[in-house]
C-alpha cells in the first residue's frame, strides 16, 4: 500500500472515530423545567438514549418549586449511570417543578339555589391541576340539568354537593305514560310512585287497571314504558 493511501485511510478512521465519539457524548443541561414527581436523566442531560433518559434518579422539587443540582451530584449521577460526560467541577443544573393546568367550569353569574343549570350559565377557568380536588366537578356534562342546592356563586368551581338530580317526575303526582312499539302509541295517565330525574328508572301506576309499570323518565312529567317488558302487579 503507497504511504498516501495509509496515511488518507487513518485520517478517515480517525474521523469516523471522532464523529462516533462525539455522538454518544452528552451535554449537560443548565435548566429543566418539569411537572412530574421525579427528576429524570434526560431533564439533565441530552444526547441519551430514549430508555436511559427515562431513568427516573431524583425526587422532584414541591410545585411552583425550584431545585439546584452541584456538579458533585452531576458526577455521581453521571458515573453511577455510565453517562459519557466529564465534570468541571462548576457545572450546575437548575430544575423547576410546574404544576399541569385544567380548565373547569364555573359559572358565568351567580346562580340561586333551585335553579336549573344550563349549558349558557357556564364557562370556564383554568386552574392549575394540583389544586383542583376530587370533589370539583370538572365536565359540563355533569352540571347541565342538575339543579342547585343552594347558591353558588359566579366563577367558582363548583363540587359534587353543590348540585342534586333535576326532578322532573316527583312521587304521588300524575303522569303521562307513553306506551311506543312500531305500531302503537299510546299516551295514560298514571299515578308516580317514585322520584325521578331524567333517564331515571321509576314505577308508575295505571289506576284504573291497577296495574303497575316501570318506565324511564323522558322530560318533565312524562314517563316512557316498553310494552314488551311484563307488567307487574301492584
Amino acid at each position: 500500500m503507497r504511504v498516501g493511501s495509509f496515511a488518507s485511510a487513518l485520517l478517515v478512521a480517525a474521523l469516523a472515530f471522532g464523529l462516533t465519539a462525539g455522538a454518544d457524548a452528552a451535554v449537560l443541561k443548565s435548566r429543566a423545567t418539569i411537572d412530574r414527581e421525579q427528576i429524570e436523566l434526560g431533564d439533565l442531560w441530552s444526547g441519551l438514549s430514549p430508555e436511559l433518559a427515562e431513568t427516573a434518579v431524583l425526587e422532584a422539587p414541591q410545585t411552583g418549586q425550584r431545585m439546584n443540582i452541584d456538579s458533585a451530584q452531576l458526577a455521581a449521577l453521571a458515573e453511577a449511570n455510565n453517562i459519557d460526560w466529564t465534570p468541571t467541577g462548576h457545572d450546575r443544573t437548575t430544575i423547576e417543578r410546574v404544576s399541569l393546568m385544567m380548565d373547569v367550569p364555573v359559572p358565568l353569574h351567580p346562580i340561586e339555589a333551585g335553579d336549573i343549570i344550563r349549558a349558557t350559565d357556564l364557562g370556564f377557568q383554568r386552574l392549575r391541576a394540583d389544586r383542583v380536588n376530587k370533589t370539583v366537578v370538572t365536565e359540563t356534562d355533569h352540571l347541565v340539568g342538575k339543579t342547585a342546592k343552594h347558591p353558588i356563586a359566579a366563577a367558582q368551581p363548583i363540587r359534587a354537593n353543590d348540585v342534586g338530580t333535576t326532578l322532573l317526575v316527583t312521587k304521588n303526582s300524575l303522569v303521562s305514560v307513553r306506551l311506543v312499539t312500531g305500531r302503537m302509541n299510546l299516551v295514560i295517565e298514571a299515578k308516580a310512585l317514585d322520584d325521578g330525574g331524567e333517564g331515571d328508572s321509576v314505577r308508575v301506576l295505571n289506576q284504573r287497571s291497577n296495574k303497575m309499570l316501570q318506565g324511564v323518565v323522558h322530560g318533565a312529567g312524562t314517563v316512557y314504558v316498553d310494552p314488551v317488558y311484563p307488567v307487574a302487579a301492584n
